[in-house]
């Protein structure tokens, strides 16, 4: 696969873009099918391994992170995930804007431990996952109500669509955002 990717010549910002979303996507998919059986303790945490292996795989070619990049990407969707298991969810919408930045400040700190010894503003990665993560978030709402819309338009069942595309609307800005922040941080590149 990754030699197919490779022959078509993308750039790196939308190599950087599809791996975010598709990551997402499927990682979100699969989670969706092992969700029952880890009742749900996991259920962010499989994205964050789908979306960890294909920014890895484009990532690698710029920086040499090993596969640490896919264990930093997984951590932070796992701590996410333990907090919003710990957070009552009463107090989830009291807090919401917040609770979601974790998110995107959880990513950005363990992906920047790695990225920190490349890069000498690799502290801006941080912010800029905080952000794309809350605009990510928004994307994904308004992908849920196209399908949903889609559906009802339709007649047609495509009820199983708005997950995925929730999560492909979420990597999306989360990819954009991130691919310029790393296009900028590489022109700065420390030696």
């Amino acid at each position: 696969m990754e030699q197919g990717i490779n022959r078509l010549r993308l750039p790196f910002w939308l190599q950087w873009i599809l791996a975010t979303a598709i990551g997402m996507g499927f990682g979100y998919e699969v989670a969706r099918i092992v969700s029952p059986a880890t009742q749900g303790l996991l259920f962010l945490s499989v994205p964050g391994i789908f979306m960890g292996c294909l920014q890895w795989l484009v990532l690698k070619k710029r920086v040499n992170v090993r596969g640490w990049w896919v264990l930093a990407t997984f951590s932070a969707f796992l701590i996410f995930d333990l907090v919003g298991w710990i957070v009552p969810s009463q107090v989830k919408p009291l807090i919401g804007q917040i609770f979601l930045a974790l998110g995107g400040l959880t990513l950005g700190f363990t992906q920047w431990l790695l990225l920190r010894h490349h890069y000498a503003r690799a502290h801006q990665w941080i912010l800029a996952n905080t952000l794309a993560w809350l605009l990510g978030m928004i994307l994904a709402f308004c992908g849920v109500a196209i399908s949903v819309s889609l559906s009802e338009l339709s007649g047609v069942g495509l009820y199983g669509l708005s997950g995925f595309t929730m999560a492909v609307f979420f990597g999306t800005p989360l990819g954009a955002v991130t691919a310029y922040v790393l296009n900028r941080l590489s022109a700065q590149h420390m030696s």
